[in-house]
């Protein structure tokens, strides 16, 4: 008997014990679908949507501000209890990091770019295709104390982000990303917590960032799905909330 049609034969006679086919897994399509029906989005994904949280980290206290649009740009803004802040943002295609002494908006790096899209948790949730491409495949594992499906896609640098779905009900549990920043673990798991209705949707309103044995805690103050103006997304020193003071 050749070697293949032995294994043919043991996969049909032990499948429940381990050999299940690709086949048998829902698709990334499929598993999308199933997550934004959780959230209530699955005809309804919006253009827009802004976040603010209070968080707590090993360095402290700060506040943090995300607003995604659906078309890919986007703004992240960080204000430490100690006074110091980092604003920076994506075009369509490119990262940019406001240089307050100068009063404008310079390049950001690629890491700079992974770490914004890393913290657009909620249109992460909703839509990752639309921060991270294509879908490459579907697995199984335990996220969250759940069992769950992986979908996985890839950062600009090839580096995997796993994207991780109940599979009891669809519910988004979180993401594992890559850190490239050569600070601190270079895994890092993120869980969505807490969800409660914003609108016609069902959001988390806190997220837990587990790198190596720091924890970065967010609590969500405001979830906002209501359009901005397209100047948010161009900001300048002398018009953005946050002084530094």
């Amino acid at each position: 008997m050749s070697n293949w049609i032995y294994v043919c034969l043991l996969c049909g006679l032990l499948g429940e014990l381990g050999c299940q086919q690709d086949s048998a897994l829902p698709t990334p399509a499929g598993l999308l679908v199933q997550a934004q029906t959780f959230m209530g989005s699955s005809d309804n994904i919006p253009a827009f949507i802004s976040a603010h949280a209070l968080g707590a980290g090993p360095h402290g206290l700060f506040e943090t501000q995300v607003v995604s649009a659906l078309d890919g740009r986007m703004l992240f803004s960080q204000h430490g209890s100690t006074g110091e802040r980092f604003v920076a943002g994506t075009t369509t295609a490119a990262g940019w990091i406001l240089d307050w002494e100068a009063d404008q908006r310079t390049p950001a790096d690629s890491v700079t770019y992974t770490f914004l899209r890393g913290h657009e948790l909620h249109m992460l949730a909703l839509a990752p295709q639309t921060r991270m491409g294509a879908p490459q495949g579907v697995h199984t594992e335990t996220f969250a104390l759940r069992e769950a499906y992986a979908v996985t896609y890839y950062d600009m640098f090839g580096a995997p982000l796993l994207w991780f779905v109940a599979r009891d009900n669809g519910q988004p549990l979180g993401i594992r990303q890559i850190n490239h920043t050569g600070q601190g673990a270079r895994e890092i798991d993120v869980y969505f917590q807490e969800w409660q209705d914003v609108g016609d949707l069902h959001l988390f309103t806190e997220a837990t960032f587990h790198q190596g044995d720091d924890r970065y805690h967010y609590q969500y103050t405001t979830l906002d799905l209501e359009a901005v103006a397209d100047s948010t997304f161009v900001p300048t020193a002398a018009t953005f909330p946050f002084d530094g003071e």
